[in-house]
């Protein structure tokens, strides 16, 4: 592994090691989860498969992000298995100014807008949440991923923006998608600062979108609180798009990085087979 792209390596006895990393920095990176359908569900979840699984990783702080409310019972339960620094924060899930909830959802797959509340959360809401001030980086994990190895590292280079999963493409949900986001490109005369990535939007297949998998990804907090990120993730807000045709936020955050982020801040993660969603 380059010695420039280390911050996370597992030696033989499966202990990581903290690479080129100051002391003072180990708050670095926060893992983000989101605890938003079954509380029960989520919290067997947590303790039988993710909790379990990322023990061996250096402790660090996971910040667990509910609109339900989490007990004292099921907070002791969940910090008795961890030697992480475990901050349950609350939150509100609301729809974009002056939608019409009584339309049709597009994907009632958990409650007639939870999943629709989910993608907007991970593209824009948790960005602006307080919990995130005194961190640079987080790394999101779903209820229902887990690791299964621990042969895996991750990039340490502080000029990194986006590291992301695997590659593919969004089919389904793309209704009015690349038009939306060509209409916002001309409207503000955006020049796309990986304009590679956005080739891939702009002339390409007309029936899919590209996007990486998202459910894993590590990200840099401050980016996605720059002046022309926060615009741009308020004009798709405004159009409704992740409500009435269930836009993810997989594809959004491919348009988000191949507009802002410059090449040489985006890397891929490479956590070989050790990474599994679902688990």
């Amino acid at each position: 592994i380059p010695k420039h792209l280390r911050l996370l390596h597992v030696n033989e006895t499966g202990k990581h090691n903290l690479l080129n990393v100051d002391e003072s920095k180990k708050n670095n990176v926060a893992i983000a989860v989101l605890i938003d359908w079954n509380i029960q569900k989520d919290v067997k979840k947590l303790m039988n498969q993710l909790l379990p699984s990322i023990e061996y990783l250096d402790e660090m702080n996971i910040l667990f992000f509910s609109d339900i409310k989490v007990t004292y019972s099921v907070k002791d339960k969940l910090k008795k298995i961890s030697k992480h620094f475990l901050r349950f924060i609350p939150i509100t899930f609301t729809f974009p100014k002056n939608f019409n909830t009584s339309i049709k959802s597009p994907f009632p797959k958990r409650s007639k807008w939870g999943y629709m509340h989910m993608c907007r959360f991970w593209f824009k809401d948790i960005w602006m949440n307080p919990a995130l001030k005194e961190f640079k980086y987080v790394l999101r994990f779903d209820t229902d991923s887990c690791l299964v190895g621990r042969n895996f590292s991750i990039p340490n280079n502080s000029s990194l923006i986006y590291m992301h999963h695997y590659f593919t493409f969004e089919f389904r949900f793309i209704t009015d998608l690349r038009q939306t986001i060509l209409r916002y490109v001309a409207k503000f005369r955006t020049k796309p600062k990986t304009p590679g990535l956005f080739k891939m939007i702009e002339g390409g297949r007309i029936n899919c979108f590209p996007m990486w998998y998202n459910n894993l990804e590590i990200t840099n907090i401050e980016f996605m609180k720059r002046p022309e990120v926060r615009q741009f993730m308020d004009a798709i807000d405004s159009t409704h798009g992740q409500y009435k045709y269930r836009w993810g936020d997989a594809p959004l955050r491919f348009a988000t990085i191949a507009l802002f982020a410059p090449p040489g801040t985006i890397v891929q993660l490479n956590f070989h087979n050790n990474y599994k969603h679902p688990c």
